[in-house]
């Protein structure tokens, strides 16, 4: 069961954000880049493909979808002028030779977009939904492999007993313990799901147009990258960094460190949160720094199990 936990928790984070995103992108890509074609006599700027290249799918600009860049011939219908550009997914083969309406997006004119897509407003709604529903689902996934399932309250005496029986075999009832981990947590809160919907957003709208050009599109994709990149790090070092420590009635475990308490002299927190285990004989042993709320905590483990396990001592020596 811990193994098929590991794999869920693996999946949901090492191969949920990559599907997401290529999913979203393919939800993008085929309801933006459809084209409504209309009468061009009026329009500003025309372009008229000549040739499209095939652009296999499972990419950062088309997700799932296979897209084409195509060399077209761009006019400017006021003065005469003409140049040829390259576009990107909203002209394909089936539009060689036809002229379409397009406007650019870059100071330099060069990211064209089609003046008239056939879905203006559904790809961005449809963009947003995709990656909010993405977003639950990853939560839902995480919910469920993080529950514990214990029975309910009305369950009787009798269910509760099997059950805890069924999930501790080798103990008469869950060991009695304080397990205290990590740090204050500054990101915490529904802004950061806002932030991660953004960043998602950001990433899948900016990235074809980074570093072509447009400062603005360049910086827009780079933070929209780094921002998600950056909260994922930070929950690496939580997982793998941030200090642990376990308090039973037996003594402290942390690492691979496990001392009774009658090998325990002292055990103390510094003003910083430090906690530091002195044992009998040995130099201060060094846990780790833990948050202020986690310190809390552990001063009433220590007042819990290590006053009893001295008033223990004591009572047995007295006899």
């Amino acid at each position: 069961m811990k193994l098929v936990r590991l794999i869920g928790f693996l999946f949901v984070f090492f191969v949920m954000p990559p599907l997401g995103y290529l999913t979203a992108a393919t939800v993008w890509t085929h309801l933006g880049d459809q084209v409504e074609l209309r009468d061009t006599r009026d329009a500003y700027r025309v372009a008229v493909a000549t040739s499209c290249e095939r652009q296999d799918p499972i990419t950062l600009t088309g997700g799932f979808k296979a897209w084409y860049i195509c060399d077209a011939d761009v006019t400017v219908q006021r003065d005469g002028t003409s140049r040829r550009l390259k576009t990107r997914g909203f002209l394909t083969p089936e539009l060689i030779g036809v002229p379409v309406a397009v406007s650019h997006t870059n100071t330099a004119g060069t990211r064209l977009v089609a003046e008239h897509p056939r879905y203006p407003n559904l790809a961005g709604l449809a963009l947003i939904g995709t990656v909010i529903g993405w977003i639950l689902l990853m939560a839902a996934m995480l919910w469920v492999l993080s529950r514990k399932h214990m029975p309910k309250l009305s369950s009787s005496p009798e269910e509760i007993t099997a059950h805890v029986r069924k999930e501790f075999p080798d103990e008469e009832k869950p060991r009695d313990e304080v397990y205290v981990r990590g740090r204050r947590k500054w990101l915490k809160g529904s802004w950061i799901f806002g932030l991660l919907v953004l960043c998602v957003l950001g990433a899948i709208v900016y990235s074809g147009d980074a570093f072509e050009g447009d400062t603005t599109q360049t910086v827009l994709a780079v933070a929209s990258w780094a921002t998600p990149v950056l909260l994922f790090l930070n929950a690496l070092r939580k997982l793998f960094f941030w200090p642990a420590v376990t308090f039973t009635a037996e003594g402290v475990e942390w690492m691979s460190e496990k001392p009774t308490w009658a090998e325990i002299e002292q055990i103390g927190l510094s003003e910083k949160h430090v906690l530091t285990v002195h044992r009998v004989g040995r130099a201060p042993e060094k846990v780790g720094r833990f948050g202020p709320g986690q310190a809390e905590e552990i001063r009433r483990a220590i007042r819990k199990y290590g006053q009893a396990s001295k008033m223990e001592q004591m009572s047995a020596k007295t006899a």
